[in-house]
């Protein structure tokens, strides 16, 4: 089964990485697993993606003010303002 490619979208999150997003400089290639829950009856399965990781979601912390792994304030030297800027 081939993967399915998400271009320039993050593999963990689905933010845009491409150029001009402010998430271009700092994200990896990256290949992961989600899980597509179908819309009829309890089934899902597991997709295989390829695209980027944004460095938000290469954290291995979530920001201890505002709970996120996304906060990037959270996680440098500046204080978390609940994730508002992520």
């Amino acid at each position: 089964m081939s993967a399915l490619d998400l271009g320039d979208l993050c593999t963990h999150c689905g933010e845009d990485t491409s150029p001009g997003s402010g998430r271009w400089v700092n994200r990896i290639p990256s290949d992961s697993t989600v899980e597509v829950v179908l819309p009829f009856g309890s089934h899902s399965l597991d997709l295989e993606v390829t695209g980027y990781m944004c460095a938000e979601c290469q954290a291995e912390d979530e920001c201890e003010v505002c709970g996120t792994y996304a906060c990037v304030n959270g996680m440098g030297d500046e204080p978390c303002d609940g994730g508002d800027d992520a």
